[in-house]
């Protein structure tokens, strides 16, 4: 389920609807545009699997803290380490050396 949320939170900040546009523009664009209902299906997310807590089975309470902690993490990241992580690979790669 993180790893669900996280890839298609990534490609909904990366997809470009103009083929000519650049990956920094793109996410900003796209962060703008839906970074509000990113933001709120995760937090959706992260009060209907914390109810879990409320289970009597330790297992359930422990699953319902990790996932939701994780989802939030995983928007997190997806916010503040996709556009630092693109960024470096761009300055890095081959094709902006020449």
């Amino acid at each position: 389920m993180l790893f669900g949320l996280a890839v298609d939170d990534t490609v909904h900040l990366l997809w470009s609807q103009t083929p000519n546009a650049s990956v920094n523009r793109a996410l900003r664009y796209n962060a703008l545009r839906s970074g509000a209902a990113l933001t709120a299906t995760t937090l959706m997310l992260c009060l209907s699997v914390i109810t879990l807590a409320l289970s009597d089975l330790q297992a359930n309470q422990e699953i319902a803290l990790l996932l939701s902690a994780g989802m939030a993490l995983a928007l997190a990241m997806d916010l503040t380490l996709l556009p630092a992580t693109v960024s470096l690979m761009r300055h890095r790669s081959p094709q902006s050396e020449q």
